[in-house]
C-alpha cells in the first residue's frame, strides 16, 4: 500500500517560560457535556455562513472513514507526544492522555484510525492570508482569535474547539477549495504543554511537510484529505463510529427551520434530511405535546415546526406577523409565528438569518408560543454581535465582551424583541375573544357587543368603544358638573374578512375621486364621481379594500394615542388612509390628525358629520364636512401587518372606522 501522506509530520514547537498550558484547556471543556450538539451546531453554520448560490440549499453531510499505518506511518508518530503530556502532567494529565494511548498500537502494520468526515458544498469555501488574521481558514485553525462582527465563526475563535473537543484525540484535519481554486490544508493537535527527550514542547502541534501551519500547494496536501471541489472539509480523527440518531436530533432540533426553507440538506452516512422528509423525521423522533425544556439540546423542535408550518397556511390561532423591530437605531423587519393555546407557557425559540435556533425561553405571555425570527440583514448582524461563542443567547454581556462599547443599544434592542412579541401576543389575544371584548389593565372597561358573521362564530368587532373622559389636562372650566358621554355598546353595520376583522369601504361601492392637482370633474362638491373611460387626465384616489383592527394606548404624559393595524393581500403603493371616529348609531364624527408619527397629515374626502357630541367642531352640523382626518403616503406590503399610530385634537378614545384609497395617475 503507498504511503500517502507526502512527507507530513508532527511538528510541536519549543515551549517557553509563560504560557505553559495543562492538561485542562477551558476553551475545550465547555463542550464535552453535549455529545454532538455543539459539532453539529458549529459545523452547519459555518456552511450556511458561507452559502454560495442562495438559490439553492447547503449540503453538509456526515460519515465515517479511516486510514491506517501503512499509508500515514507519519501521523502515528503523535503517540509520542501523547506520552510526553503524562510525563509532564503524570497525575493531572492521566485521565484524558491515558485514553487517548488506547488509539495507538506499537506495531505499525496494526495502526488504523477512524475519523469523521463533515463535508459541505454550495459554499464559498475558506480563504487564507498568512498575514491576514481575519481570514477564514486562519480563524478557523486559531484558538482564542478575535472574531470581526460580521464574520463566520465563534465569537472568541473558540467556537471552532467543538471539532477539537469531540476527538478522543483533540486532533482536527481541516481543507478548503475557494471559488477561486486556492487549496488549503491543515492538521492540527491541540494537546498540553509536553516533553520530548527531556525538551518542553508546546501544546499546539501541526502535521506540515514544510513547517508551516498551511499548506497551500496540491502537490504538498496528503492525498485522502485534498480537497475534491469548491467547499470545506473537516476531519475529526479518533471517532469510531457515530449515533445516527442523536445526530439526527441534533439537526433536526438546531436547523429544522433552514431545512424547511430549503436552505439546507444534511446527509448522515446513508440518511438525507431535506424539507421533503421533514414532517416523517419530526414525527419519527419527537413527539406532538411540548415539552418546555429550554436547553437548545432538550427542547422539542416538533412543536414549533408545526407553529410555522400551520400558520402559513392560515389555520385557526396560528398567526404570522411582520414588523420593524429598532436594533441599534435601525427598523429590522422581523417574523413572528404564533400559536395561540390555552395551556401554553409563553415558549419562545429565537433565529436570525441562517435559520439555525439560537435559543428558546419562555416570555411573559401565557396562553401563546411560537417562533420569533430576524432575518433582516442589518439585524442579522447586530444580533450576533450578542452571541457567545457557543451561538446560543442574546445577552447584553455577550455585547460587551465583544468589544463593543455601548451596551444600551444591546438592552434597547433586546427589550424591543420582548416588546414586539408580548404585545403581539397580548394583541391576538385581545382580538381573539368572541362576542364581548375587554381592554384590560385600563381604569374605564366598556365591554362591546358584537355581531358574529355569518357561519362563522370567530368573526367579530375589532373597533373598541371606551368612555369617553375628558383630557384632564386641559383647565377646568367650572365646577358645574356635566355628565360625561358614553357612547354605549352598538351592533357594527361593517362587513368582515375571514379572521373577522373590519374591512374598509364596505359601506357601499365608492367610485374613484379627483386628488389634486388633479383636474375637477363636473358635478358637485359632494360628488365627484367620473366615469373612467372619459379619457382625461388626472390624479386619481382609488378605492381599496384592506382589513384592519384598531385599539387606543395612552402614554406616560396622558396623551391618547388610537392605534389601526392594517391588512391587504396584495402591495399597496402611495395609499391615503381616513380616519373616522364613530358613534353609537354609526355616524362619522369630524376630528382632526394632530399627530402621525411617520406620515404626512392632509384633508380628507368630504362627508356628513351629523353628531352633537360637546367635543366635536363647532361646525358640525353642517351639511358637509371636510377636516384633516387622512394620512398619506402609506405603503402597505402583501401580507405584512402595517402599523399606524395617530393622536386626534381630541383626548378621547374612540371607535374607529376607515376608507383606504389608492393614488394613480391616469396620463392617457
Amino acid at each position: 500500500m503507498p504511503i500517502r501522506e507526502r512527507n507530513c509530520k508532527w511538528c510541536f514547537g519549543p515551549q517557553d517560560d509563560v504560557n505553559v498550558k495543562g492538561p485542562n484547556n477551558p476553551s475545550m471543556i465547555t463542550f464535552k457535556d453535549e455529545d454532538f450538539h455543539s459539532l453539529v451546531r458549529e459545523s452547519i453554520q459555518n456552511s450556511l455562513d458561507a452559502v454560495d448560490d442562495k438559490s439553492r440549499p447547503v449540503e453538509v453531510s456526515f460519515a465515517v472513514r479511516s486510514f491506517d499505518g501503512m499509508e500515514y506511518p507519519s501521523f502515528f508518530e503523535l503517540k509520542k507526544h501523547i506520552e510526553g503530556c503524562l510525563e509532564k502532567f503524570p497525575v493531572q494529565g492521566a485521565p484524558l492522555y491515558e485514553p487517548m494511548l488506547e488509539y495507538f498500537d506499537d506495531d505499525r502494520f496494526k495502526q488504523q484510525i477512524n475519523y469523521l468526515k463533515i463535508v459541505d458544498s454550495n459554499t464559498i469555501g475558506m480563504p487564507y492570508d498568512a498575514n491576514d488574521g481575519n481570514s477564514r481558514f486562519y480563524k478557523f485553525i486559531a484558538e482564542g482569535v478575535a472574531q470581526d462582527q460580521a464574520g463566520a465563526g465563534g465569537a472568541f475563535g473558540f467556537g471552532k474547539n467543538a471539532f477539537w473537543s469531540l476527538s478522543p484525540i483533540n486532533t482536527v484535519f481541516v481543507s478548503s477549495q475557494t471559488k477561486n481554486n486556492e487549496v488549503h490544508f491543515a492538521g492540527i493537535a491541540k494537546l498540553c504543554t509536553h516533553i520530548i527527550d527531556g525538551n518542553e514542547l508546546v501544546s499546539y502541534g501541526k502535521y506540515t511537510s514544510n513547517g508551516k501551519a498551511v499548506l497551500s500547494n496540491k502537490e504538498d496536501i496528503p492525498e485522502t484529505f485534498l480537497p475534491k471541489g469548491t467547499g470545506t472539509s473537516v476531519f475529526v480523527l479518533g471517532i469510531n463510529n457515530i449515533d445516527e440518531n442523536a445526530l439526527i436530533k441534533a439537526v433536526l432540533r438546531n436547523f429544522w427551520m433552514a431545512i424547511y426553507k430549503k436552505k439546507l440538506v444534511v446527509k448522515v452516512e446513508q440518511k438525507t434530511i431535506n424539507d421533503a422528509q421533514l414532517d416523517e423525521l419530526m414525527s419519527e423522533y419527537f413527539s406532538d405535546e411540548n415539552n418546555n425544556q429550554k436547553e437548545n439540546y432538550e427542547y422539542n423542535p416538533k412543536v414549533f415546526y408545526e407553529i410555522v408550518k400551520r400558520a402559513e397556511n392560515n389555520e385557526d390561532d396560528y398567526k404570522i406577523i411582520k414588523q420593524p423591530v429598532l436594533m441599534n437605531g435601525k427598523d429590522c423587519i422581523s417574523t413572528l409565528y404564533i400559536h395561540l393555546k390555552d395551556d401554553a407557557l409563553g415558549q419562545f425559540v429565537f433565529m436570525r438569518s441562517q435559520m439555525m435556533t439560537i435559543y428558546t425561553e419562555l416570555r411573559k405571555c401565557k396562553r401563546a408560543e411560537g417562533v420569533f425570527v430576524c432575518d433582516d440583514a442589518k439585524g442579522n448582524e447586530f444580533l450576533r454581535r450578542l452571541e457567545d461563542y457557543t451561538h446560543s443567547s442574546w445577552l447584553r454581556k455577550n455585547y460587551i465582551s465583544n468589544n463593543f462599547t455601548n451596551p444600551i443599544v444591546a438592552s434597547r434592542a433586546l427589550k424591543a424583541i420582548d416588546s414586539y412579541i408580548i404585545d403581539s401576543v397580548n394583541n391576538e389575544l385581545q382580538l381573539g375573544a368572541q362576542d364581548q371584548e375587554q381592554i384590560a389593565g385600563l381604569e374605564d372597561i366598556l365591554t362591546i357587543t358584537t355581531p358574529k358573521g355569518e357561519n362563522d362564530a370567530s368573526k367579530k368587532d375589532d373597533v373598541i368603544d371606551l368612555e369617553n373622559v375628558k383630557d384632564k389636562s386641559k383647565p377646568k372650566k367650572e365646577k358645574t358638573a356635566k355628565p360625561k358621554t358614553i357612547r354605549q355598546p352598538r351592533q357594527i353595520k361593517a362587513k368582515f374578512d375571514n379572521k373577522g376583522r373590519l374591512l374598509s369601504n364596505s359601506g357601499g361601492k365608492r367610485k374613484k375621486r379627483p386628488i389634486k392637482p388633479g383636474p375637477v370633474k363636473p358635478g358637485t362638491l359632494k360628488n365627484k364621481s367620473i366615469e373612467s373611460e372619459d379619457g382625461k387626465k388626472g390624479i386619481y384616489a382609488v378605492p381599496v379594500t384592506v382589513s384592519y383592527r384598531t385599539w387606543s394606548q395612552e402614554d406616560s404624559d396622558g396623551n391618547v394615542w388610537h392605534i389601526v393595524r392594517i391588512f391587504s393581500d396584495k402591495d399597496i403603493n402611495n395609499a391615503i388612509i381616513h380616519l373616522f371616529a364613530v358613534d353609537e348609531e354609526g355616524k362619522k364624527m369630524g376630528l382632526n390628525i394632530e399627530e402621525a408619527e411617520g406620515y404626512d397629515i392632509r384633508e380628507g374626502e368630504e362627508f356628513v358629520d351629523s353628531t352633537d357630541f360637546d367635543d366635536a367642531d363647532d361646525y358640525s352640523e353642517s351639511s358637509t364636512k371636510q377636516v384633516k382626518n387622512a394620512i398619506s403616503g402609506v405603503d402597505i406590503q402583501a401580507n405584512i401587518a402595517k402599523t399606524l399610530k395617530v393622536r386626534f385634537n381630541s383626548n378621547l378614545k374612540y371607535s374607529l372606522s376607515i376608507d383606504s384609497d389608492q393614488i394613480e395617475e391616469i396620463n392617457e
